[in-house]
């Protein structure tokens, strides 16, 4: 589950810079080791259902806290 992390999250990254066409991406996306359910979310960008299938939080926050 480590090495698929690694690896979506290095597909993330390029594909946020623009390294990819349209059918370079759907290239890039068969070659990762995804079920059918990653694979969907990834080609629609449902960022939501690709987390969900990879045991990722519901919710995130970010709180920042400063002393006065």
């Amino acid at each position: 589950k480590e090495i698929l992390m690694s690896n979506i999250i290095r597909f993330l990254e390029q594909a946020g810079q623009g390294k990819y066409s349209k059918m370079q991406m759907q290239s890039a996306i068969s070659a990762l080791d995804l079920d059918a359910t990653q694979r969907k979310a990834l080609s629609e960008g449902d960022i939501e259902a690709l987390a969900t299938s990879l045991g990722g939080r519901d919710v995130m926050r970010c709180m920042i806290f400063t002393p006065h």
